[in-house]
C-alpha cells in the first residue's frame, strides 16, 4: 500500500502507478510544479477521449467546468469571455424586442 501525502488515503501500488500515467499527455507531469499546465493537459486529454465516445471523460469534463466556473470571480468571467458575452446579449435583446409571429400550423378546426 502507498500512503498519499495529500489525502492520507491508502491505495495499492498498481492503482497509484496508473494514476500517475493518466495519459501520454500527462505522464510525468508533476501538478505541484505547474498546476495549470497539468490541468490543461488533463482536460485536453479528457476532451479527446470524450470526442471518441468516452462517457466517463465527458462527465469529468462537465464536472470540471462546473467547478471552475463556481470558483472563478465574476469579473474574471466578464473579462475573459467578453467576446462571447456581448454578441449573445445583443442577440438576446434583439429577440426580446422583436414581435412574435405564430408560425405554428393551423388545424381545420381553427
Amino acid at each position: 500500500m502507498v500512503n498519499t501525502k495529500s489525502t492520507n488515503v491508502e491505495i495499492n501500488k498498481e492503482d497509484y502507478v496508473k494514476s500517475l500515467l493518466i495519459s501520454s499527455k500527462t505522464a510525468g507531469q508533476d501538478p505541484r510544479e505547474d498546476y495549470r499546465g497539468w490541468l490543461r493537459s488533463t482536460l485536453f486529454d479528457l476532451l479527446e477521449r470524450a470526442k471518441d465516445g468516452d462517457k466517463e471523460a465527458e462527465m469529468f469534463i462537465k464536472t470540471s467546468i462546473n467547478s471552475l466556473i463556481l470558483w472563478c470571480d465574476i469579473e474574471d468571467i466578464k473579462i475573459n469571455f467578453d467576446p462571447w458575452i456581448w454578441p449573445y446579449i445583443d442577440l438576446l435583446d434583439k429577440e426580446k424586442n422583436s414581435p412574435r409571429i405564430d408560425t405554428a400550423p393551423c388545424s381545420i378546426e381553427d
